[in-house]
């Protein structure tokens, strides 16, 4: 969630590369996790842990923001859990001219 999101100069943000940090559900190893793509159309990423070799993924369902929007994307872990939202890019568009 963000907290106290306010939008100043433009109508949406939506990421267009989500940067994750994700916990191993076996070995508890943090990792980072990079998830690319364009629009609302849900994304996956899978990787193994670079300690035990587990599978994990990533789902992602990323979301249009608003300004007092909580919510960027709805994220699941399968074989991991998600903690933690690292440096994203995100799209924008203008408010005053719709660029």
């Amino acid at each position: 969630r963000l907290l106290g999101l306010s939008l100043e100069g433009f109508d949406t943000l939506l990421p267009s590369v989500l940067r994750l940090q994700v916990v191993c559900g076996r070995c508890r190893k943090p990792t980072e996790v990079e998830i690319e793509g364009e629009g609302v159309q849900p994304r996956v990423a899978e990787m193994a842990c670079p300690v035990c070799h587990q599978a994990l993924e990533v789902r992602v369902a990323p979301s249009i923001c608003h300004g007092g929007c909580t919510a960027v994307a709805h994220v699941l872990g399968g074989g991991c859990h998600p903690t933690e939202l690292l440096r994203t890019d995100f799209a924008a568009s203008c408010g005053a001219c719709t660029a």
